[in-house]
């Protein structure tokens, strides 16, 4: 139930979560592209803070991080926000900024206005600076620097097996999971209503394995997406249809 960044500086994947029943640590891993090894970035905390947002030594705690995780190019961090939480599996409505240089937690505190939420799942919008977060019935913009939030839709329904991303270039948040896609224009709030062909293999993930895994690619203007095993599928907006 954990997701990942990618950290475009140093060409790698990270992955960040642990929590709820599941595992303590909350160290940080990377994949990296160049040599496709796996690497622990840090040492875990001592996981005696159990079920608070943050361990004893100041770090985020442990949690499912589901889709709540996105890369924030301009402060070379990712974002991450509520999760279920290591021990008692408590959703918070916290947010945290891990440095991906030197790998130092910021705390941004309980955000005002959105719901802690398992499954939360935000991305970052290149062109408004923003992250945008789905909190499982609303849609909001949250400035990564200060945390402060603006709403963008109030009713916004998303569920544990969806997963989002943004289209920048069509203002898209786009979400998609077992049987379902849709949208909503991040600047005006919009419901966008989209009807695809091809898109079977991409719209099959489900629980237990959670929403598939998505990703804007600005080369192709288009959208990858990952569901298990080795094909991945591109979804093309323009003409509303996905290839494998």
């Amino acid at each position: 139930w954990n997701g990942g960044v990618a950290d475009t500086v140093r060409n790698r994947l990270i992955v960040w979560g642990g929590g709820h029943h599941a595992y303590a640590g909350n160290e940080v891993y990377a994949l990296g592209r160049n040599d496709l090894s796996m690497k622990r970035l840090n040492d875990p905390s001592s996981p005696s803070s159990e079920s608070t947002p943050a361990a004893a030594d100041g770090k985020a705690n442990a949690r499912h991080t589901y889709s709540g995780l996105s890369y924030v190019p301009g402060l070379d961090s990712m974002f991450v926000y509520s999760g279920s939480l290591w021990g008692n599996g408590f959703a918070m409505s916290d947010a945290w900024l891990l440095n991906l240089g030197t790998l130092a937690w910021k705390s941004l505190g309980n955000l005002s206005g959105p719901s802690g939420a398992y499954n939360a799942q935000s991305d970052y919008d290149p062109v408004g600076k923003n992250v945008v977060l789905a909190d499982r019935s609303s849609l909001w913009k949250i400035n990564p620097v200060t945390g402060a939030a603006s709403l963008i839709q109030s009713s916004y329904g998303t569920s544990l097996t969806n997963t989002s991303v943004v289209d920048p270039k069509r203002r898209l948040f786009v979400t998609i999971g077992p049987g379902l896609i849709k949208a909503a224009n991040i600047d005006t709030g919009a419901n966008i209503s989209l009807s695809v062909t091809g898109c079977n293999g991409l719209l099959s993930a489900g629980s237990p394995d959670g929403g598939p895994g998505l990703a804007y690619d600005s080369f192709q203007d288009k959208i990858g997406g990952w569901v298990t095993g080795d094909t991945v599928y591109v979804l093309d907006l323009d003409t509303k249809s996905c290839t494998s």
